[in-house]
């Protein structure tokens, strides 16, 4: 596999009418305010589904509706679109990652675990993070040595590695502030999403279930020091848990249910939603009798204290590999209600009630 990059397109602006952009540097939301370039307040993420000039979250906004303001490029003059310039990562693997865009810098990570600081204008380099992983890292591996991307939080980046670990780093310089270890990537366990940061908070989920059945987890960090705040599980730990009755044989002990996808966010209501994996093993559902909760499922989170308010399941007794960690997107729909739609790996597209988890519609996706 050939090493991949970054490539950023532009307008060939002869002949076609080229629109304003916001300025860099200015929180758009407020003209009047200026920021130091690279910083981002809580306001700036709580607006940032209104931010034409930023990308500060997976998803843009907390809602993850992907919708840009931006009317530059449209569908008549996107055929003039060519390569402004484009950044080799120097580094063989896949690519996974979605950009995060903060008053002209991209922050973008490449395969095993690289944080790049790009120019937006220019693609040059501002400076380059290289996460030291482990020489064994590669024998553990379920699905390459990917990562989805940063968070950004005042003037933090944050970044999730292959060996457990959330590294906080300088936006302005790359130095670590602090690094802190969640588990034990021995075991299969690793880190490969992007953080969601709510109201301080770096709140992360883990991958690897599909190599050692690994408990799927949220995790709350302190997004100044990086010490753990809460952790919820995503299946069973032990036999006292009431969901361990969903899963016959003590399946539970190697159920998996990782939540390997970034959550969306209700800011009104202070409820965060987090889709979870597949059950293990995948296919051989017969060792693994019932629901097998949470499987397959979007998790309503208190972010505050990391407890299940109440669930939605996809897929009882998976045994089709149909994660149901597919982003859920906020809106509110025709009718006026606030829900969340969820495309599932199961071929449908479900509507779910924001507040209390109950479903509205379910379509097959054509």
């Amino acid at each position: 596999m050939a090493a991949v990059g970054l490539i950023v397109m532009g307008l060939v602006t002869t002949g076609v009418a080229v629109g304003k952009s916001p300025p860099l540097g200015v929180n758009v939301l407020n003209a009047a305010v200026k920021w130091r370039p690279d910083y981002v307040t809580k306001d700036m993420l709580l607006n940032a589904g209104k931010d034409a000039g930023n990308w500060l979250n997976y998803g843009k906004g907390y809602s993850g509706t992907r919708f840009s303001q931006l009317q530059q490029i449209n569908v008549h003059d996107v055929k003039h679109l060519e390569p402004v310039w484009n950044l080799s990562f120097g580094v063989i693997g896949a690519q996974d990652c979605e950009a995060v865009a903060v008053n002209g810098v991209l922050y973008v990570t490449a395969s095993q675990d690289r944080v790049f600081a790009v120019d937006g204008a220019t693609g040059d380099i501002l400076w380059k993070y290289v996460y030291p992983l482990p020489g064994d890292i590669g024998a553990r591996l379920c699905c390459e040595a990917v990562n989805r991307g940063v968070a950004v939080y005042k003037n933090m980046v944050f970044l999730e590695t292959l060996d457990t670990h959330v590294v906080a780093l300088s936006a302005w310089s790359g130095r670590v502030i602090w690094n802190t270890k969640l588990g034990n990537y021995e075991t299969g366990n690793m880190y490969t999403s992007i953080p969601v940061v709510v109201d301080g908070k770096v709140i992360v989920g883990n991958s690897g279930s599909d190599v050692g059945g690994n408990a799927g987890t949220i995790t709350a960090l302190d997004a100044k020091t990086g010490t753990v705040l809460w952790a919820t599980h995503t299946r069973p730990i032990s036999a006292d848990d009431p969901n361990a009755k969903t899963w016959g044989n003590s399946s539970w002990k190697h159920g998996g249910v990782t939540a390997w996808q970034p959550g969306t966010y209700d800011a009104q209501r202070n409820i965060l939603y987090w889709g979870t994996g597949n059950p293990t093993p995948d296919f051989n559902a017969s060792m693994r009798p019932g629901d097998n909760l949470y499987s397959d499922s979007t998790l309503a989170l208190n972010p505050d204290t990391g407890k299940i308010l109440f669930y939605f399941q996809y897929t009882p007794h998976n045994y089709w590999d149909y994660d149901g960690n597919n982003q859920d997107v906020l809106i509110t729909d025709a009718k006026g209600r606030k829900v969340w739609v969820h495309g599932d790996r199961n071929g449908f597209l479900y509507s779910i009630n924001r507040f209390t988890g109950k479903c509205n519609w379910v379509v097959p996706i054509a």
